[in-house]
């Protein structure tokens, strides 16, 4: 008959820095990018106003720079 040694304690081990790790690279994520968000997982609801925060900012940049297209555009005439 054939028999199957399992060591346990190790199998446990293994998984708990196995979990270590990855808690790890969350953390070092966060250091190396500065970010407090970095992904959906780490706190969705900071996410969302983040994601809301870069679309406003788009927009008011879009927005200048037509403003400053349309006053280069109208340099060479005069509107009177």
């Amino acid at each position: 008959m054939i028999s199957v040694n399992t060591n346990i304690t190790f199998m446990s081990q293994q998984n708990l820095s196995r979990l270590n790790l990855l808690a790890f690279d969350r953390t070092t994520e966060h250091l190396e990018t500065g970010l407090q968000v970095n992904k959906g997982a780490d706190d969705p609801s900071g996410l969302a106003m983040s994601g809301n925060m870069d679309a406003q900012v788009r927009g008011i940049n879009t927005a200048i720079q037509n403003i400053q297209d349309d006053i280069n555009s109208s340099n060479g005439r005069r509107g009177y």
